[in-house]
C-alpha cells in the first residue's frame, strides 16, 4: 500500500497534489484501499520520518475542505502544522453549565480567539450556542475532519469579521464550504472595527489582504448576500441589532 501510494504521488501524469479520496479511488484500480486507510498509511508515514518525501498541504481543498497530499518531488519543501490538535481544548467561562448541543459553526481567526469567545458569551444569551475550534476540538483529534463535520452536521454558519479573518484563508475556505452546503450565514463584526465596517457598508478598498478579492465575490453575490445576516458587536459585547449594508431583515437566531 505505501509503495503504490507513494508511486502516485510521484507520478508526473497525476496531478501536484491529490486528496486521500482521489488517492483511494485510483488505488481500488488494483487494490482495495479505502480514503480513510489511504489517509492513515500517509499520516503514518509523515510522523515515523519528520524527513519524508511526503507533504501534506498548510490549506485543505478549496472544494471539501480535506487534507492535500503531494510529494517532495513536486510540491518541494514545506512548513507543515499538524494536522492532529495538540494542545488541550480551552473551557472559556461561557460553556460552564450550557448542556445545549451547538447549533452555530464560527469561523474566526485564532488570533481573535479571546474576542470571539467573549461573542459567543453573548449568543449563548440568544439561544445561540456556538462551535469554536479551540474549546470544541478535543487534543489528538483531526483537525481538517472535524471542522468538516461541524459546518455539515450545524445548521447555522457564523463569520467573526476582523482584520485578522481577512489574512486567513482557512475562513475563506470554511465561509466557500458552508455556501456550497446550503447553511444559513450570519457575519459578526465589532462596532470598534470601523475599517470593517466601511468594508462592508461603503466597498472601501482595504489593501494587502489575502482573501480581500474572494470575500468581496462571496458577498457581492446577490443570490448569497440575501441570505446573511450581519451583526455588529457593541462594546459589552452585546449582540446588536444595528443595520449595515446589504443587511435584510434581522431574524432570530433559532
Amino acid at each position: 500500500m505505501e509503495e503504490a501510494i507513494i508511486k502516485l504521488l510521484k507520478d508526473p501524469s497525476q496531478p501536484k497534489w491529490q486528496t486521500a479520496l482521489g488517492l483511494s479511488s485510483k488505488l481500488n484500480q488494483y487494490q482495495h484501499g479505502s480514503p480513510e486507510h489511504v489517509e492513515a498509511v500517509l499520516i503514518k508515514l509523515v510522523k515515523e520520518n519528520p524527513k519524508s518525501n511526503i507533504r501534506y498541504s498548510t490549506l485543505p481543498s478549496k472544494r471539501n475542505l480535506k487534507v492535500l497530499w503531494g510529494h517532495k518531488d513536486k510540491v518541494g519543501e514545506r512548513k507543515l502544522f499538524d494536522i492532529f490538535k495538540e494542545d488541550e481544548e480551552a473551557k472559556p467561562d461561557y460553556l460552564e453549565g450550557v448542556d445545549d448541543e451547538r447549533n452555530m459553526f464560527l469561523s474566526h481567526s485564532f488570533k481573535d480567539t479571546k474576542a470571539v469567545f467573549q461573542l459567543s458569551e453573548a449568543l449563548v444569551a440568544y439561544g445561540c450556542n456556538p462551535w469554536v475550534a479551540e474549546a470544541d476540538i478535543a487534543r489528538g483529534q483531526h483537525i481538517n475532519n472535524e471542522v468538516i463535520n461541524a459546518i455539515k452536521d450545524l445548521p447555522f454558519f457564523g463569520i467573526y469579521l476582523s482584520q485578522n479573518m481577512l489574512n486567513s484563508t482557512w475562513s475563506a475556505k470554511e465561509f466557500e464550504f458552508a455556501v456550497r452546503n446550503k447553511k444559513k450565514l450570519f457575519a459578526f463584526i465589532s462596532g470598534d472595527d470601523q475599517d470593517m465596517i466601511n468594508l462592508i457598508e461603503n466597498n472601501v478598498a482595504i489593501n494587502h489582504l489575502n482573501i480581500h478579492d474572494l470575500l468581496r465575490r462571496i458577498f457581492d453575490t446577490n443570490e448569497i448576500s440575501e441570505h446573511i445576516n450581519f451583526f455588529l458587536i457593541t462594546e459589552d459585547t452585546a449582540v446588536s441589532l444595528n443595520k449595515i449594508n446589504p443587511l435584510k431583515d434581522i431574524q432570530e437566531f433559532i
